[in-house]
């Protein structure tokens, strides 16, 4: 299991830290494309700085970066991805196959990017982007260990067996990836039927697909306080509220591995303990279906929507 408690630490840096990537779109490209949307500055300090509606304390109001700091964040490329299979619907012989395959680059800031020309090229590079994972760990289970895990978690696949949250992807030649924590991760439903909608709100088992494995990890571990210690600096550091007196989240800091674990797995799928709220009251994973017409963007109001860009 130690290979999930290595997602868990890095899905959270993940959420952390990276979602708040660059993009570029050169004006050349933008006046020679009669189709390209009138995009506003992403990162305008000004228009930030009101994004979000300031705490009752507002000492512990979140402060942006600065638009140098913004723009000067690497773009991260992305590369093909390849569907991801349910190990009983798997074709033959398929992640071999996969491992032969050469990295392909779908966009980046240099000569890779799809075409921007009509309305419907915009919608197909969204999708990409949608689509477009973020968190890559190395696939070495096999197809029992998978099994093992589906059956543990509840992790959904589709009617064709493909997952709707997870990709392989190739990013070295003979390095077979699992790709997660894109947009479509949290925002896919399985209905039913095993259909899926892409935008709704998302039921992937979220919290137990991260969190499977932590105390056995952490009784595997050879420092075991280390282990501890660095698991519970990591729910401090996503989910602490210290001007709150006093924080409810202070416990998750005296937990052992196993009651973290625990926390995690008693929350139901379409909830989610993202960064800045907690396992103790996670929110709701919103739909994006119709969010053009939303003023704000959470149930809370604390986040202004205002264009597209903020």
């Amino acid at each position: 299991m130690q290979y999930l408690q290595t997602k868990s630490i890095a899905r959270l840096l993940f959420l952390l830290l990276s979602f708040g990537t660059a993009t570029h779109y050169s004006e050349e490209q933008k006046q020679s494309n009669s189709a390209a949307p009138d995009i506003p500055k992403t990162w305008d300090a000004a228009a930030v700085g009101t994004l979000e509606v300031p705490l009752a304390e507002s000492s512990a109001s979140p402060i942006p970066v600065s638009p140098d700091f913004y723009y000067a964040i690497p773009v991260r490329p992305i590369y093909k991805s390849y569907p991801k299979y349910h190990p009983d619907k798997e074709p033959p012989g398929y992640r071999d196959w996969l491992r032969q395959q050469e990295p392909v680059v779908l966009w980046d800031h240099g000569a890779h990017r799809p075409k921007l020309v009509t309305e419907e090229d915009w919608i197909r590079a969204g999708e990409i982007v949608f689509n477009a994972p973020i968190l890559f760990s190395r696939q070495t289970h096999t197809a029992e260990e998978m099994r093992t895990f589906i059956a543990k978690t509840g992790d959904l696949y589709d009617q064709s067996g493909v997952s709707p949250f997870a990709t392989y992807v190739i990013r070295e030649r003979g390095k077979l990836e699992v790709g997660e924590v894109s947009c479509a991760e949290c925002h896919s439903r399985v209905m039913p039927d095993s259909t899926v909608i892409r935008g709704a709100q998302g039921n992937r088992p979220v919290e137990q697909v991260a969190y499977l494995g932590l105390a056995e990890d952490a009784a595997n571990a050879q420092d075991k306080q280390k282990f501890l210690a660095e698991i519970r600096r990591g729910q401090l550091g996503a989910f602490a509220a210290p001007w709150l007196r006093p924080d409810p989240n202070d416990q998750l800091g005296q937990s052992s591995a196993a009651e973290i674990e625990a926390i995690h797995f008693a929350i139901p799928a379409s909830v989610f303990a993202r960064q800045g709220t907690s396992p103790l009251s996670p929110a709701k994973i919103p739909d994006l279906i119709g969010i053009k017409e939303r003023r704000y963007l959470d149930a809370t109001g604390l986040i202004r929507h205002r264009n597209i860009a903020i």
